[in-house]
């Protein structure tokens, strides 16, 4: 759509808003069963990562150094999920999946990589999750809560 376009006209297909969900519940579900020590349902993973069929390009920037590049091809919506497919699958094979813990803010529903030097964190964000836990903790014990 060009700038200043009229929105109205913007079809939108409803499998493009049902395919990043179904991507994510896709990776949830292969991260759980690693985690489970389970066999890891790989096929839905697969699909993604085989709709967004990508080649590789040599291009050379300005200055003259060599650049390799990755051109991604299939539409729309599978050029933006084959990365992030690609992301999920070598955290599943590449990474130590020990490292990747949930966040214990009780009202927090995400998942990060533990990269401290003490594979200590408990946080996905100590400037969100992790000050707002201080913070009901220094309320409670202080009486104002």
């Amino acid at each position: 759509m060009r700038p200043g376009g009229d929105a109205r006209r913007l079809r939108l297909d409803p499998d493009a808003i049902t395919r990043p969900l179904q991507l994510a519940t896709a990776g949830a579900g292969t991260g759980l069963a690693r985690t489970a020590g389970r066999p890891v349902p790989v096929e839905a993973l697969n699909g993604y990562l085989q709709a967004c069929p990508t080649t590789l390009r040599l291009e050379q920037d300005q200055a003259g150094a060599l650049l390799l590049d990755r051109e991604m091809h299939g539409d729309a919506v599978a050029t933006m999920l084959g990365p992030v497919a690609e992301a999920a699958a070598r955290l599943l094979v590449e990474d130590d999946f020990s490292l990747v813990r949930q966040c214990e803010h009780p009202d927090c529903i995400l998942w990060f990589y533990d990269r401290t030097r003490s594979h200590r964190r408990r946080w996905c964000s100590m400037a969100r999750c992790g000050n707002r836990q201080k913070a009901a903790r220094l309320r409670k014990r202080s009486g104002a809560g």
